[in-house]
């Protein structure tokens, strides 16, 4: 059996996450847990302070959460208990290492009539 619980994730904890506090604990799961292939697959770095996403508060690590590696591994086998296929693993998996690339883009301004749209 299952219990599920229905509650509201904040959006803005994406992209901003206050002092002390962390995002959500997924993307350390697949920062920290991805295997080697996994890594090179999703070109993730080795460490969560590389970004931007897992750093703002400088906390990078909970302790009352246990090791986001051996979590990764869990949420990989409930993945597979709700009949998520490895295929279909993996793509959520590279969904969410795009979101830690992604939060690592910078805009910048250029100008100059080079740069004109």
């Amino acid at each position: 059996g299952a219990v599920m619980n229905t509650y509201l994730l904040e959006k803005s904890r994406l992209v901003f996450q206050g002092p002390l506090e962390r995002n959500y604990h997924a993307l350390y799961m697949v920062q920290e847990g991805a295997d080697p292939e996994e890594r090179r697959a999703l070109s993730l770095e080795s460490s969560p302070t590389k970004y931007a996403y897992l750093n703002q508060s400088g906390v990078t690590a909970n302790p009352d959460w246990g090791s986001d590696a051996e979590e990764y591994h869990v949420m990989r086998q409930a993945m597979g208990s709700v009949g998520m296929d490895g295929q279909t693993q993996r793509e959520a998996v590279g969904v969410l290492a795009a979101v830690l690339h992604l939060g690592n883009v910078e805009f910048t301004q250029e100008t100059g009539e080079e740069y004109a749209a």
